[in-house]
C-alpha cells in the first residue's frame, strides 16, 4: 500500500465488509488513522464511486496490490515509502482527512 501511495498508483484491496460481504474496490490510498475504539483505518478515495471517500479497517483487508493506473492526488498523501508509519488518531467521527 505504501508503494502504491508513494508512486501515485491506485491499489485494489480485498476487503470484507462488516456484514461479511467481500469486495475489491480500487482505491487511492492517503493515510492511516487510529479510531477512538483502537482500530486502525486506511483513509482512501474509492475510484469506482465518484466523490466517495472511505475508511477501511485494516483488520478487514485480506490483500492488496498496486495497479499500473496513476492518479493525481486529491489530498496530501501521508503514507511514506518506508520506515515506521506514525498513526495519528482520527479527528472525530466524520470521514474527513
Amino acid at each position: 500500500m505504501r508503494f502504491a501511495a508513494a508512486n501515485r498508483l491506485t491499489a485494489e484491496i480485498d476487503y470484507i465488509k462488516e456484514g461479511g460481504e467481500r469486495t475489491t474496490p480500487e482505491i487511492e490510498a492517503y493515510s492511516l488513522r487510529r479510531t477512538q475504539a483502537g482500530n486502525i483505518v486506511l483513509y482512501a478515495y474509492d475510484t469506482q464511486k465518484p466523490d466517495h471517500i472511505r475508511n477501511y479497517r485494516t483488520d478487514r483487508i485480506r490483500g492488496a496490490r498496486a495497479t499500473a493506473r496513476t492518479f493525481a492526488p486529491r489530498y496530501a498523501i501521508e503514507l511514506t515509502p518506508g520506515g515506521l508509519q506514525p498513526i495519528a488518531p482520527t479527528a472525530g467521527s466524520g470521514r474527513r482527512f
